[in-house]
């Protein structure tokens, strides 16, 4: 494995971190806005908060890592990509800006007028959708409808954001993942803290959005074939049995959540969908390669100087080091708190 191939896989694990848990974190605050304005189930919306307020920022941490890390690996794609996604990350980051306040909210104006706290929550419901949808865009750059790349400039088509049948496929799979990773660890979290009243919730939230994410996952295979042919080939024939796995996974993820559903049995569930996620992100992401920018620039011809990048890989790793057992010890110390606050 040479040093682009290596910075990009090293890329790629901050991205799938990203999106893992910002999946989950969209799905809970769609799942409390729905909870709140729709059910009327306060013990369902309390759970889903419990879950988000103590967690939520460290989501873009991954994301910061990964921006960051682009920015000093490749660094010849950022005017690509800055104007390329210029529009879908403005979206992004003023709904970010929005679930943000909803938080300031929602601890400093507990006694304000119900309507404004229902407003606040339909704010974070909105946003918690409107975010994986803003930032779908960056895995479809090599569809055509939607991106024009040259050796001099990036464009994207604000008519193909609505016409691209892959944009749209990838649209409905962020939304299928979100119900069914949110639901995984909901219901993972509902038998940590024994609440039966929640588990069949969240288990027919898991199972019904691992069924949406199958069909979302099918549609955008025919997507991928019609908009880009060569990726789908490559798909097919170099990542099948990755395809393969990945199949394998959420046909076992599902049978497990038929069993009777104890704390290991949850556990097991959860771990089945993260690795279904991990084993479908590598195989998409290889099907790209070696292009970072679709047509113009590979991997290694954009890979900075050895040096930098050797470095960089070493501060990197080190920030995992420290991330990983930091953001343990929060789900341990709050999320998975014996009594909800």
């Amino acid at each position: 494995m040479n040093m682009a191939i290596f910075a990009y896989s090293v890329l790629s694990i901050f991205l799938f971190l990203y999106l893992i848990t910002a999946a989950i974190d969209s799905g809970g605050g769609a799942l409390y806005a729905y909870a709140l304005l729709v059910k009327r189930d306060k013990s369902l919306a309390d759970t889903v908060m419990h879950y988000l307020s103590p967690v939520w920022e460290t989501n873009n941490v991954f994301l910061i890592a990964f921006i960051v890390g682009l920015a000093g690996y490749f660094p010849q794609v950022l005017p690509y990509y800055g104007a390329a996604m210029l529009i879908p990350c403005a979206i992004a980051l003023i709904f970010m800006l929005i679930r943000g306040a909803f938080f300031g909210y929602h601890y400093l104006g507990k006694d304000s007028n119900p309507v404004v706290t229902e407003l606040a929550a339909a704010a974070l419901g909105i946003s918690s959708v409107m975010i994986p949808l803003a930032l779908v865009p960056f895995f479809a750059l090599a569809d055509t409808r939607l991106f024009n790349f040259t050796a001099q400039a990036a464009s994207i088509s604000l008519l193909g954001l609505i016409t691209s049948p892959l944009l749209s496929t990838l649209g409905l799979l962020a939304l299928a993942s979100i119900v069914y990773l949110a639901g995984l660890f909901l219901l993972f979290y509902a038998r940590k803290s024994q609440d039966e009243h929640l588990l069949t919730l969240f288990t027919r939230m898991a199972r019904w959005g691992g069924v949406a994410s199958l069909l979302t996952s099918l549609a955008l295979a025919i997507a991928l074939a019609e908009s880009v042919p060569a990726q789908m080939g490559r798909l097919l024939h170099e990542n099948w049995l990755l395809l393969l796995l990945a199949g394998t996974m959420f046909i076992a993820t599902q049978i497990v959540l038929r069993w009777s559903l104890r704390s290991l049995t949850t556990t097991i569930a959860l771990t089945l969908g993260i690795a279904q996620y991990a084993v479908s992100f590598i195989a998409y992401q290889r099907i790209g390669l070696p292009y970072l920018v679709p047509g113009v620039l590979t991997v290694n011809a954009a890979l900075t100087a050895p040096v930098m990048a050797q470095a960089l890989t070493i501060v990197l790793f080190l920030g995992l080091l420290l991330l990983l057992p930091a953001l343990y010890l929060l789900y341990r110390m709050f999320v998975f708190a014996p009594k909800l606050r």
